[in-house]
Order: C-alpha cells, then structure tokens, then sequence
C-alpha cells in the first residue's frame, strides 16, 4: 500500500508476521464492508457508529483504530474519506464577526458559538458572510475559546474565532480554507501553548498532515502565521512554567528538521523553548490574556 504527498512516496505492507497484521487486515475489511452497507443505502454513516459496531464484534479497542483503518481506505482506494460514505465526528466550534448560511438556516455567531459537523464536503457548501472581520483567530484549546468568546473579543475588534478542541480534525480544517478561500485578504493567525505539542497543532493546520496525503493537501492554511504564545510574552520568573519532558524533546527535535526551510521563524521559537528547557500553557501568561493577544495582532497585521 502507499501513501503518498507532493514530496514523497511511502510504501507499507498490510501484512507481516506479526499476529497485530492480521487484525488490522481484519479491521480494513471490516470498515469496507461497513462503507459499502452506507454507500449501497445511500445514508452516509458517522465513524463513531461505525466504531461502536465493530467495537461489538470486538474487531477495534478504540476509536483510533478506526481512524487508521479508514486511513488505509482512503490510500487503498485512492478516493477521499467522503467518498466511502463515513463521516467523521465534528469538533470544530465557530464564534465572532460572522454568519453561516445552510440548508437553510442562517447562524449568526456572534450570538452563539456554532458546533462545525463532520461533513467535509457540506462544510464546503456553506455560504459566509463576513460581519466586518479584520482577521481570523485560531485557537488550540477550547478553555481559552470560550474565555474569549464569553468576553466577546470580537467587540473589541471585529474577528472571527475558531477551535478543534486540541488537534485539528480534517472537518475543522476544511471550513478554515472555506474562510480563508473565501475571503482571501482576510489574515489568520494562530494560538497555541508555548510548546512543541502546540508547534505541532499549529504546523498541522498550515502544511497538513502525511499520513492524510490525499485529502490533506486541500485544506492547508499557508498563510497561516502564529500569534502566540511567544517567549517574549511569559513571565522572566518562570513561575508558571514547566520543564520539557522527554516526549515534548522527541516531538520537538521532529518538528525543528522540518520547520527549518518552510518556517525558520517557528523553527527559532522552538529553539528557544529547547534552549530553556521549559514550556508553558496559554493560561500561564500574566494578567488578562486580550489585551496582550490584540496588541501582539496589531502588530503583526
């Protein structure tokens, strides 16, 4: 089997000696069969259902290997998740200075934030209106989204706010490059921990992911940049910070040799974080987080 992207050409064999191969080729026909039964009904099937029957005939433990099982989908048969007829659960919340046109509901999301579903392609065929927003904010957790959205950021400056609630999902990602395509001259930044899971999060939405080499190169954010946190915005003290564990240093050194061409200037926050042996979460940051937030994008816009 291959995965491939527009730089390289990865081959995997499905089986090997390992009792392990076996039921992962199990699990790949199992999600086949599931796949067909939505395609032949024509009602496309959520993937957490999908995980909860196979979970029944004890062929997946966790939802993550159903994930990987529909990865192998998607390469196998060189078509897009959609096209199997499995829709991934939507994590994605939307809030600020616009609205949303579906299926003949329009959502203003300045009064409310709005759940994102799973359906890549539906998502593509929302109609925005943007309410005057000079950028958009794209925040790793969720605490700090809804922080931001209870103190209504976007009064203070027009904005739109987005989050996956951690790691960006592919439904996420798609109604960001639905934004950003759009309204083109709109700029997008990012906030993330001052850390290199953060980093990750952050790289994931600007260059995509290759193990999803065949749907994630459409919704990429090249013009996505990083807002924050920064070094220069934490306490000299180091009170509130924490020492890089091991993983944090394996995750880190991966993504330096990566950043280092595309994105030197991520890759020089990484060596400072490196150099100081220390991270910090977004709560760390002293004082009110707005303020400093709308003065770091002032500048950077």
């Amino acid at each position: 089997m291959q995965h491939t992207s527009s730089k390289t050409l990865t081959r995997r064999s499905l089986i090997g000696s390992h009792p392990e191969s076996a039921e992962h080729f199990a699990r790949i026909f199992a999600v086949l069969r599931e796949c067909k039964a939505a395609l032949v009904q024509g009602v496309p099937v959520n993937q957490r259902e999908v995980y909860y029957r196979l979970k029944a005939q004890e062929l997946v433990r966790c939802q993550r290997d159903v994930s990987c099982s529909l990865l192998d989908c998607v390469s196998l048969l060189n078509v897009p998740r959609n096209a199997l007829g499995v829709l991934s659960s939507g994590k994605g919340l939307v809030s600020g200075s616009i609205t949303l046109h579906t299926r003949g509901r329009e959502v203003d999301c300045t009064q409310e934030a709005f759940a994102l579903p799973g359906d890549v392609e539906g998502l593509q065929r929302f109609v925005l209106q943007s309410a005057g927003a000079a950028f958009v904010l794209v925040i790793e957790k969720e605490t700090v989204f809804q922080a931001l959205t209870r103190a209504q950021l976007w009064e203070e400056c027009p904005c739109i706010l987005v989050t996956a609630r951690g790691m960006p999902d592919l439904a996420t990602r798609a109604f960001l490059s639905h934004v950003s395509k759009s309204f083109p001259r709109l700029p997008l930044f990012g906030l993330v921990d001052w850390n290199p899971d953060g980093l990750a999060i952050l790289s994931l939405y600007r260059f995509g992911s290759a193990a999803m080499a065949l749907e994630s190169p459409r919704f990429t954010l090249p013009g996505l940049r990083w807002a924050g946190v920064h070094a220069s915005w934490l306490q000299t003290d180091r009170q509130h910070m924490q020492a890089l564990t091991q993983r944090d240093l394996r995750v880190a050194q991966g993504l330096r040799e990566r950043l280092r061409g595309p994105a030197p200037h991520w890759a020089a926050e990484l060596d400072a974080m490196l150099a100081a042996g220390r991270k910090a979460d977004i709560e760390a940051l002293p004082g009110a987080l707005a303020p400093t937030l709308l003065e770091a994008l002032r500048c950077a816009m």
